[in-house]
Parts: C-alpha cells; sequence; structure tokens
C-alpha cells in the first residue's frame, strides 16, 4: 500500500497533546499473510545539513563565517566552530567576553557581529547567547 497523509494527535501526560498534520505513514510492503510488517513514520522536513558533524547546520555555519566542512579549528586561522570565537578549541571565557559586548545587539548596530549571530536572524538576543552557553564550557579536538 502507498504512503497516505493523516493527522496525528499524540500526547501525554508530561508534554500535552500536540496536533502533527501532514504525517507521512509508509507502512511498507504487506508480507506473504497480507499483514504490514515494519513501517516508517516521517513527521515534517528531515534537518538541515551539518556537513561536519559539529552540531551547527551548514547554512548557520555560512551565516557566521566558519567552515561547513571543519568541526574543530586545526590552527589560529581556521574558523570552523561557531561558538568558538577565538579560534583556539575551547569555548571559555575569552569566548564569552568576545560575545558579551555585542549581546544584545542588531544588525547595522555599533556592537553587532555576524560572526556571532548564531540563529541567522540579523540580532545577537536570548536565542543566540542560549546557543553559545550550550557549548559553554566545552572544547574540540582537531
Amino acid at each position: 500500500m502507498s504512503a497516505r497523509l493523516i493527522s496525528l494527535f499524540v500526547g501525554s501526560a508530561l508534554c500535552g497533546a500536540f496536533l502533527l498534520s501532514n504525517a507521512t505513514v509508509e507502512r511498507g510492503v504487506p508480507g506473504p499473510d497480507n499483514v504490514f510488517g515494519v513501517g516508517e513514520l516521517l513527521l515534517g522536513s528531515p534537518p538541515p545539513p551539518d556537513s561536519d558533524n559539529d552540531g551547527f547546520d551548514d547554512a548557520v555555519e555560512a551565516h557566521v563565517g566558519t567552515d561547513p566542512l571543519d568541526a574543530c579549528p586545526d590552527d589560529p586561522t581556521d574558523d570552523a566552530w561557531p561558538p568558538d570565537i577565538v579560534i583556539d578549541t575551547v569555548v571559555d571565557i575569552f569566548d564569552a567576553l568576545t560575545f558579551l559586548p555585542a549581546f544584545p545587539s542588531a544588525e547595522g548596530g555599533p556592537h553587532y557581529s555576524q560572526r556571532l549571530d548564531f540563529s541567522p536572524d540579523g540580532v545577537i538576543d536570548t536565542f543566540d547567547a542560549i546557543t553559545f552557553l550550550n557549548h559553554f564550557p566545552s572544547a574540540c579536538t582537531p
């Protein structure tokens, strides 16, 4: 049987109820007993590509100017990992001190830096701070 579009209600005591519309249910091919076996439930679009698997999708890395094919800097000129602002393979106080003067700011303002706009929307706000703090402190291995 071919895939069909359905609407699903998914809920739990912890997270409430959510309406997922246009979910695709692929039931697979029926077996010899005419019963469907393992299928696949596809909800929405696949996540955007993250070619270097560093947790930042390629579009974000293009926006902030880091290398989307390199997860960790090999030298001080290799801007590869978005939260590593000072390019030394660690996210530490030096990166935080570079981030803080730009928070909050907007494109066109004196403190705005596209390099720090991790949620490419033209503003450095709470979303960007949360993204940065999710990696603070941490390190990567070249």
